[in-house]
């Protein structure tokens, strides 16, 4: 009997003694010390890295590709490892699981990278697949980036804050932005009207709003609008030619008013001013 028990203790620590060896094989060691990592599917086995906020956060954020703005995705990377306060280990590995294509080659194309800090990581990522741009140029962008039509509001929101974090943009500046990139001029003054006290609370009173596509007779305005006038062309609004009435730098006349003086009690056939030959800001050349 007691050979039996000893047996069986025999066999429990040897049991014991492949358990670690197995461990040992299947563990990787960084910096800290050994870390058992066993990956199985998209899940990291691992009593060191293992939490539901690495998992979750390996959920939301989404692959780095060439096709994506290094600059949002490191940002994004950013935000999510803050609120599931992950650790420095937990940020590498979540950094490098999501890399895909030209972005894990470029990471395996160096192996001293893997021994780099996040920070310095995210830095040359930046550079390797965003370029270096000046402020005025990713300002320009910013101020260029107008709501499109047949686009929610949402879309258009998102990515001009993407574009002002590029410069680092205060919310008043970005809400102006927000506002003067609204091309329809009922929606723009409303806006404006509104006064809103940062850019949220813009995002929930047009979160619902799309733009209109642009229709057959918008196209066909934007086309005329871009016929240079000819020297035959005549203004509508002071009756003199070589240029069209939106580039008329004349006061805006009425509607059937004399062209002459802008008097509605005749036409320019008629006008006093017109007879005694007499300047005025209305008169045809």
């Amino acid at each position: 009997m007691s050979g039996g028990r000893g047996e069986g203790r025999d066999g429990d620590k040897n049991g014991d003694r492949r358990e670690e060896r197995d461990g040992d094989r299947s563990g990787v060691r960084g910096n800290s010390g050994e870390i058992g990592v066993q990956q199985n599917g998209d899940r990291f086995e691992t009593s060191g890295l293992l939490s539901p906020g690495f998992n979750m956060a390996r959920e939301i954020l989404m692959d780095f590709t060439e096709k994506v703005s290094v600059r949002s995705w490191i940002a994004q990377y950013e935000n999510i490892s803050a609120l599931y306060s992950l650790s420095d280990m937990q940020r590498r590995a979540l950094l490098i699981s999501k890399l895909k294509g030209n972005s894990l080659e470029w990471m395996h194309a160096d192996a001293g990278r893997f021994a780099k800090p996040v920070n310095e990581l995210l830095e040359q990522l930046k550079l390797a697949f965003g370029g270096i741009e000046s402020k005025s140029v990713l300002r320009r962008k910013f101020e260029a980036r107008s709501w499109s039509p047949n686009e929610q509001f949402a879309t258009y929101f998102g990515e001009k804050c993407r574009l002002a974090r590029d410069v680092a943009m205060d919310e008043d500046e970005l809400l102006d932005g927000l506002v003067e990139g609204i091309p329809v001029l009922s929606l723009r003054t409303q806006a404006k009207l509104q006064c809103f006290d940062g850019p949220e609370r813009m995002l929930r009173a047009f979160a619902d709003i799309r733009l209109p596509a642009k229709g057959p007779a918008m196209a066909k305005l934007a086309a005329a609008k871009a016929v240079p006038a000819s020297s035959e062309t005549r203004c509508f609004n002071c009756n003199a030619k070589g240029h069209w009435k939106r580039e008329c730098t004349k006061p805006k006349r009425s509607p059937g008013s004399c062209y002459g003086c802008g008097a509605e009690d005749h036409r320019i056939a008629e006008c006093p001013g017109n007879k005694k030959k007499a300047e005025n800001n209305y008169s045809a050349k």
